[in-house]
């Protein structure tokens, strides 16, 4: 499972197999620490899933409005999205997580891999997994997140404001069926 996260992980970031491990060498680090932080994940992820699984009932009725919510957004663009949440917990820290949110802009706009970024920074649950918020169409976002279905896809937002603090999205790939 730690190999396959790796090998997920390098896909992600158009990675040359082992070149995940060659990066984290070069920069001094123990390719453990890495497998250490995946097992982590993994087993958290396990444990999550046993607890829940058992009290997660589907009724016909989520899935009937599920499935025409996919029906009515049939036809519409769809943009695979990722994010970086960064809340903002007191007014006094607005500025500097703001500063920190446009310097994330910049290295992501400068060819850092999104899906790090993500997951060393964001405060989402979407974190573990790169910020992949998965394929969206417009009426899905809340309205302030609008801007970014005028982005291509690569394409990274500039900082949006949020209700709960800043929040960073790229433009994974599109769609339009």
């Amino acid at each position: 499972e730690i190999r396959d996260a790796l090998t997920s992980i390098e896909q992600r970031n158009n990675m040359a197999p082992g070149a995940l491990r060659q990066l984290l060498a070069s920069r001094g680090i123990d390719v453990s620490t890495l497998n250490s932080q995946l097992e982590a994940d993994i087993a958290w992820g396990k444990v999550v899933r046993q607890s829940l699984q058992s009290e997660v009932n589907v009724s016909p009725e989520e899935v009937n409005a599920v499935l025409a919510r996919a029906r009515s957004n049939q036809g519409k663009p769809e943009y695979l999205v990722a994010e970086i949440m960064l809340p903002v917990l007191s007014p006094a820290q607005d500025s500097a997580i703001r500063d920190m949110a446009n310097r994330l802009v910049t290295q992501a706009r400068g060819g850092a891999p999104f899906p790090n970024l993500a997951q060393q920074f964001s405060q989402s649950p979407t974190a573990a997994l790169g910020g992949d918020l998965g394929w969206m169409t417009q009426g899905q976002l809340p309205p302030q997140l609008a801007p970014i279905f005028s982005l291509e896809k690569g394409q990274v937002s500039d900082v949006i404001e949020t209700p709960g603090g800043f929040q960073i999205v790229k433009v994974e790939d599109t769609k339009a069926e």
